[in-house]
């Protein structure tokens, strides 16, 4: 089976090294819970200026390299080896290096990895079986296509409706234990 995974949000805890900084950015604690949408600027009524700084720190690099993985992450994917797996991101290409050190640092399979604009995932052309994503659009968008998409249980994404081939999971367990059902399955 071939399967795309994001990988922030869904492998990479992003948020972790993020929220300190917002909240010198916002002048207030800031928590996952604040998150409310995908859009940061808008979740958290960003003016400008604090869009600004936001920006330049999310076009650091090293960010990338100091999140943790999401909680069962690293196991599970180790455990998903068996199956073709991909990285697919939205973060800026100057993060390429990073990215790839940190793949490598937590032991993770050598695979494909690309990186692209924020929704140009959802062209679909890359033939996954299935992909794991944080983003409800971009979910959405994948499920359109005819790709089954696990929506990974975040703050942000939470939607009314979706497709009946994207499901919302709520952590790695459950991915695998959906994978290990689909192999048996085929």
């Amino acid at each position: 089976m071939k399967i795309g995974l994001d990988l922030d949000g869904v492998v990479v805890d992003i948020i972790a090294p993020i929220l300190p900084h917002l909240a010198e950015i916002c002048g207030r604690p800031v928590t996952t819970s604040d998150l409310t949408c995908f859009d940061l600027r808008e979740a958290l009524s960003l003016d400008e200026a604090q869009a600004e700084r936001l920006g330049r720190l999310v076009l650091w690099g090293e960010l990338y390299s100091l999140a943790p993985p999401v909680d069962g992450a690293i196991e599970a994917i180790q455990r998903l080896a068996n199956h073709e797996i991909w990285f697919v991101t939205a973060r800026p290409g100057k993060t390429r290096p990073h990215t790839i050190e940190w793949l490598e640092r937590h032991g993770l399979p050598s695979s494909p990895l690309v990186l692209t604009e924020h929704g140009k995932k959802v062209v679909g052309e890359m033939g996954f079986d299935l992909f794991v994503e944080d983003d409800a659009g971009t979910a959405v968008g994948l499920a359109e296509l005819g790709v089954n998409v696990l929506l990974f249980d975040h703050p942000w994404n939470q939607c009314p409706a979706l497709p009946s081939n994207c499901r919302r999971v709520r952590g790695w367990t459950e991915i695998v234990s959906i994978c290990e059902k689909e192999q048996v399955s085929r």
